[in-house]
C-alpha cells in the first residue's frame, strides 16, 4: 500500500507538536477505556456515562491512527473537537459548571492553541463560555441533575490524566520555546558573523582599484564602485538604473556585444578588449571580464563586470611598436621594417 501524502498542521508541523498529538492520544484513549471500565463496576451501572468515556477512547485511538497514517491535521481536530464534544456531553450529566469535568478545558485550550492555531482557539474559547453561559442557566432553572459521584478509582484515575496531560503540554511547550531560543541565538550568531563577512566583502569591492559594475539580466545597472566613479567620470546616480550599453560598455563593437549576449546565455563567463568612454568623450581602453552571478539554487540573478583600465599599457606597446619600426626624428620606416616588407615580398 502507497504512504499517505504528508498533510501540513495548520500553522506548523514540528516535532513538538507531533509528540503533542501523540501524547493527547494516548491520555485521551487510555482514560476514556480505563474509566469506561471502572464506570462498570458501579452500582448501578450508568450506560451512558460508560459510553460516553468509550467513545474518548476511540477518539482518541482514532486519532493516533491517523497520526500513523501521518494525516495529522485531521488527526488534531479530532481530538480537540471530539474531546470538547464528548466533555460537554459528560459535564451536562454530571452536573455542569458544578462537576469536575470542567477542570478538561483549560487543557482542551491549550492543545487547540498548540495543534490548530489562533482562529480555532478564539472559536472554541467562544463556544465554551456560551456552553458554561447555558450550564449556568440551566443550573439556576434546576434542569441540570445533581453532581454524580463517581468510584473513587475513577475520579483518582481521571484527576492523574488530567495532571499527566496538563504536565506533558507544558513540558513540551517550554521544550519547544527553549529550542526556537537557542534557534534564533544561532541565527542571530550567523547573521552577525554574515554580515561582517558582507561587510568586508563590500570594502573590498568599493576600494578595489578595478572598476566593478553589476547589473540585472536586462543589462541595467545595479551597482558601480568607486574605481568606475573615478575611471569615467559618472556619478553613481547618473548610472545605476541605466543600461550598461550606454554608460559601462559602449565602445563594445556589435560583434563584441553578440558575442558577450551569446557567450552569457550558455551562462559562461565573457573577456575582451573594449574602447569605452568617459563622461568628457576621452577614450578609455580597458580589459574587460563579464561573468553570471548565481544563487545558492543555481539560478542566474546578476552579471558581474570586471574591468581593468589598460589605456596606458596600450599606448606603451604602441609607442614601442612605433620606435622598433619607424625612425624617432623622421617617422620614417627604419631598416627593421625594411627587412620585414623585403622578406614578405620573397
Amino acid at each position: 500500500m502507497a504512504e499517505a501524502p504528508v498533510v501540513p498542521l495548520p500553522d506548523h508541523e514540528d516535532a513538538t507538536t507531533r509528540h503533542l498529538v501523540r501524547v493527547a492520544g494516548w491520555s485521551v484513549m487510555l482514560l476514556g477505556f480505563v474509566i469506561g471500565l471502572l464506570l462498570l463496576w458501579d452500582q448501578p451501572v450508568q450506560p451512558v456515562r460508560v459510553a460516553l468515556n468509550f467513545v474518548a477512547g476511540c477518539i482518541g485511538g482514532t486519532a493516533l491512527l491517523l497520526a500513523r497514517w501521518r494525516r495529522w491535521t485531521l488527526a488534531t481536530y479530532l481530538l480537540v473537537w471530539g474531546v470538547w464534544v464528548s466533555v460537554s456531553l459528560v459535564a451536562a450529566r454530571n452536573g455542569g459548571v458544578n462537576g469536575p469535568n470542567l477542570l478538561n478545558y483549560p487543557v482542551i485550550i491549550v492543545l487547540a492553541g498548540w495543534l490548530l492555531g489562533a482562529r480555532a482557539t478564539l472559536t472554541l474559547v467562544g463556544l465554551t463560555a456560551l456552553l458554561f453561559l447555558g450550564f449556568i442557566w440551566a443550573d439556576v432553572q434546576g434542569l441540570l441533575k445533581p453532581v454524580q459521584v463517581a468510584n473513587r478509582v475513577a475520579g483518582a484515575v481521571y484527576l492523574a490524566g488530567i495532571l499527566v496531560l496538563t504536565a506533558a503540554a507544558t513540558l513540551l511547550s517550554r521544550r519547544n520555546y527553549m529550542s526556537r531560543v537557542r534557534e534564533a541565538q544561532q541565527t542571530a550568531a550567523n547573521l552577525a558573523a554574515s554580515e561582517a563577512s558582507l561587510r568586508k566583502l563590500l570594502r573590498a569591492v568599493e576600494q578595489s582599484p578595478e572598476a566593478i559594475v553589476i547589473t540585472d539580466l536586462r543589462e541595467d545597472i545595479e551597482y558601480v564602485n568607486e574605481a568606475f566613479v573615478r575611471r569615467t567620470g559618472y556619478a553613481r546616480d547618473e548610472v545605476v538604473g541605466r543600461a550598461s550599453a550606454d554608460y559601462s560598455s559602449n565602445g563594445l563593437a556589435p560583434a563584441q556585444r553578440e558575442g558577450l549576449r551569446t557567450t552569457l546565455a550558455r551562462g559562461d563567463s565573457w573577456a575582451g578588449e573594449q574602447v569605452n568612454y568617459r563622461k568628457d568623450g576621452q577614450e578609455l581602453i580597458e580589459s574587460v571580464v563579464v561573468a553570471p552571478i548565481r544563487q545558492t539554487d543555481g539560478r542566474v540573478s546578476h552579471y558581474v563586470e570586471l574591468k581593468q583600465d589598460i589605456t596606458e599599457r596600450k599606448r606603451a606597446a604602441d609607442e614601442i611598436h612605433r620606435l622598433a619600426h619607424f625612425d624617432g626624428l623622421t617617422s620614417l620606416p627604419n631598416r627593421s621594417t625594411l627587412m620585414e616588407r623585403l622578406h614578405v615580398l620573397r
